[in-house]
């Protein structure tokens, strides 16, 4: 008889700025006897993460205690050392004007200093100075274990080249061309040498969010070369979970051992109505036709990427681990969606918001974007994770319906905790 392989466990977490918080909160609601970053880790094989989501990862991987690395993110003076403002006068003026103006012109152009981000990352993770990819797995290993900790992934878009490039601790993994090359053509593949790229230098690069955002690229030298970088949302890996599955397969794990714990920032969702359905709130729902323009569009694009395409890459990893699941019965095993969504819900063709959501607060969430700095905004994103994790803000779903009702996924928060614990039963 055929053995089964040991299970393949990824965990993936997701770019959303400050709004991170969300998953180091998850991390000990999931996992309460792990304190800190080494023990979370080595449940794991593989860990993918963008953005903020990579800013966990690299507390994690400096085995801070994860009281710790929330802090980072609720610690307002930490965050304003990340979001410190750019210094090029030119881009403080339009901020300035468009403020001025109210709604009449939107504020296009960015507003952090890439620069600053970078010294801010080698302060508050210092521990991590020096320390390059390939050496992670050596770094997270439990000593006398004789088993290496996880290999990490890391996406980012390279601007000249206008593609998706990753950074990776594994030096001969099947993704990456240079090894393909070589197992193609029946040669032993070689890891690249000389050039190691730092662990805080692929952070840099993930978290440099563009337009809006930081300032400039993040300049980072791969295999001798400077390379120009931004945030690897904008190659469609705001959530890495498809690029961490896929990686998995090029390496020869089945898809059949493959468990996912995919863990987002939050998501926000609201409906265009449909004809006869009316609101609690105006703001509860989406406008059948936004008002478009330049620079309206423009913001649009850049904000783009921390919207459909993580729940997508939910999707389409879901479905690559599970091909058969559309039918009657079906139940997922191996693929754990963890995200806090505020959505309304529908009653009697009426959109009514959360219970204790009043359309203030709606509308404040409506207008909070993944740099929420002000001890304000965070109060609120710390309000949706707590709802959450209560069980009174749902979960989101892989895939729902035109009610936003589950349809696949986990429904709340308690059904993610009741399905980690049966895939990590070790952990529990």
């Amino acid at each position: 008889m055929p053995t089964m392989s040991a299970p393949y466990r990824i965990l993936s977490l997701d770019g959303g700025g400050s709004w991170a918080l969300i998953q180091v909160r998850c991390l000990q609601q999931l996992m309460p006897w792990a304190t800190t970053g080494h023990q979370v880790l080595r449940c794991f094989d593989l860990v993918a993460a963008n953005s903020g989501g990579s800013i966990v990862l690299a507390g994690l991987v400096a085995d801070m205690p994860l009281a710790d690395i929330l802090a980072l993110f609720e610690n307002e003076a930490v965050r304003r050392d990340i979001f410190a403002p750019t210094d090029k006068l030119g881009w403080r003026l339009e901020h300035a004007l468009a403020e001025a103006s109210g709604d009449w012109l939107p504020a296009v152009g960015p507003r952090y200093s890439t620069e600053r981000k970078l010294a801010a990352l080698r302060q508050h993770l210092g521990v991590l100075n020096g320390l390059c990819l390939h050496n992670v797995p050596d770094r997270v290993s439990q000593p006398g274990s004789g088993r290496p900790g996880p290999h990490v992934l890391i996406p980012a878009f390279d601007y000249n080249r206008q593609r998706s490039t990753f950074f990776r601790s594994d030096q001969l993994s099947r993704g990456d061309s240079a090894v393909l090359a070589d197992v193609l053509a029946s040669r032993p593949p070689a890891p690249a040498t000389g050039h190691p790229v730092e662990l805080l230098a692929a952070v840099h690069a993930s978290s440099t969010a563009p337009v809006n955002f930081f300032d400039a690229t993040a300049a980072v030298s791969i295999g001798g070369q400077d390379s120009y970088l931004w945030d690897g949302g904008v190659a469609g890996y705001n959530n890495p979970v498809l690029a961490a599955v896929t990686e998995a397969l090029s390496n020869g794990h089945p898809a059949a051992s493959i468990q996912v714990v995919s863990v987002g920032t939050g998501a926000k969702v609201f409906p265009v109505a449909q004809a006869g359905q009316t609101a609690e709130y105006d703001s509860l729902l989406t406008a059948a036709k936004a008002n478009e323009g330049f620079f309206r569009d423009v913001v649009k694009v850049a904000s783009a990427i921390v919207g459909a395409p993580p729940d997508s890459a939910s999707y389409v990893a879901f479905t690559t681990l599970n091909p058969n699941f559309a039918h009657a019965g079906f139940q997922s095993r191996n693929f754990i969606r963890a995200n806090p969504v505020v959505q309304p819900r529908l009653e009697n063709n009426t959109w009514h918001a959360p219970p204790s959501y009043d359309e203030t607060t709606i509308k404040a969430i409506c207008a909070l974007e993944l740099d929420a700095v002000t001890n304000e905004e965070v109060k609120l994103v710390q309000r949706i994770c707590e709802d959450w994790l209560a069980g009174r803000l749902p979960n989101q779903p892989v895939r729902a319906d035109a009610e936003l009702r589950c349809l696949v996924g986990q429904p709340l928060f308690a059904d993610v905790q009741r399905l980690f614990n049966e895939l990590f039963p070790f952990a529990s």
